[in-house]
């Protein structure tokens, strides 16, 4: 009997303490590139199944904006905030933390932004107890490759300065030369912050060209990439050397391309010369006629070949005027008493009258002399008296 009433005491005690457990989070921040994906880890202690279980991921300091709720098997996503709709799902820890059923109560948030920065509160509770505890999550981001830029100061150092953009969270900048020397004391370090949230950096030295080669400019976060830029310094002898030649070879070029252009004019002009059908097209077709016309000799047997350009032009000339020739008919009453004509009108016809003595070939010529043919006889006749 007593040993009845022993086991139903220590009944309920056991059972509270089964159901007892403790919620784990990692110690350190976790790191995450905006953008990215990330776990934020959260289990229980000992590895209960968290199934029956409710789930509550959110921003404190209070359960206003809901992360991620879970509660009877599923997921609550009418509580959910709408910042995180879409971008919160329970995740795993790892390969073999085995989900839910062992305790793995880890949330998954996709496309990180700036306003995910901060703290995650992970909270968990059955019918008899429960459970919190907080996750920082902190989001990086890269910035631009410094610029550098050096100019000569008024005393003949170099004041070189250094720019950058685009970081998160304040990155940090470094100074040094080519002489292993690093965290040069800039003169000046200043930080600005965008709306977005984003910081851009600014800093600049003052150096002497003497005493390093080159200065470098590093901007890096405390975690994460770092960008470097680097400027030679040049004393104001190299500097002029360094005009001077770019002039001398500018010079060079454009002198060179001169050259090419003149030279080309001068080509184009002998072409001209040697072939002048490229300035007259026209003269191609005489050419043609002059390279068929066949070689001809001369008195002493030597060939002749027709090259005379102005010869060839007046022997088209008059191609073209018989070409346009037409059939003429004299008329008898009009023409010379002395011509005889045929029936037709178109020839002349040889007068075969007996040669005239000198007294009727002289008054013939006196005739001439004083009346006008209209058309000129090949064999002139006499007249008679």
């Amino acid at each position: 009997m007593l040993l009845y009433v022993f086991l139903a005491a220590c009944v309920p005690v056991v059972c509270h303490a089964a159901e007892s457990f403790s919620v784990l989070v990692p110690h350190d921040p976790i790191s995450v590139r905006l953008g990215s994906t990330v776990t934020l880890p959260c289990w229980l202690s000992p590895p209960l199944s968290a199934e029956p279980m409710e789930i509550r991921w959110h921003r404190p300091p209070s359960f206003e904006i809901t992360v991620l709720h879970y509660r009877d098997g599923q997921l609550q996503e009418s509580s959910q905030h709408l910042r995180y709709r879409g971008r919160a799902f329970l995740g795993s820890r790892g390969p073999e933390a085995g989900g839910l059923k062992e305790g793995d109560v880890s949330l998954r948030l996709e496309n990180v932004t700036l306003e995910d920065e901060g703290e995650f509160q992970c909270y968990v509770s059955s019918d008899r107890h429960y459970e919190g505890a907080h996750v920082v999550l902190s989001v990086t981001e890269t910035g631009t490759p410094p610029v550098l830029s050096a100019r000569q100061a008024d005393d003949g150092r170099m004041n070189v300065s250094c720019a950058s953009s685009g970081w998160h969270p304040r990155p940090k900048l470094i100074w040094s030369d080519s002489q292993g020397r690093s965290g040069l004391s800039p003169g000046d370090l200043l930080y600005s912050h965008k709306e977005e949230g984003m910081v851009s950096v600014f800093s600049w030295i003052l150096t002497s060209p003497s005493d390093a080669g080159w200065l470098s400019c590093s901007v890096h976060l405390s975690e994460g990439e770092e960008r470097e830029g680097r400027v030679a310094l040049l004393s104001p002898v190299d500097q002029s050397g360094q005009w001077r030649a770019a002039f001398i070879a500018l010079l060079i070029l454009g002198l060179l391309t001169i050259f090419i252009i003149i030279t080309l004019l001068f080509m184009r002009n002998k072409r001209k010369e040697w072939n002048p059908s490229v300035e007259n097209p026209d003269n191609n077709e005489i050419i043609k006629e002059k390279e068929c016309k066949p070689l001809v000799e001369n008195p002493e047997g030597q060939p002749l070949i027709q090259t005379d350009i102005d010869e060839l032009r007046k022997e088209k000339d008059i191609d073209e005027l018989r070409k346009e020739k037409v059939d003429v008919i004299l008329d008898e009453d009009t023409a010379h008493q002395s011509l005889k004509l045929s029936k037709d009108g178109k020839r002349s016809i040889p007068d075969v009258s007996p040669e005239p003595n000198a007294n009727t070939v002289e008054n013939s010529t006196d005739q001439s002399q004083s009346s006008t043919l209209p058309i000129a006889s090949s064999e002139p006749t006499t007249s008679d008296n």
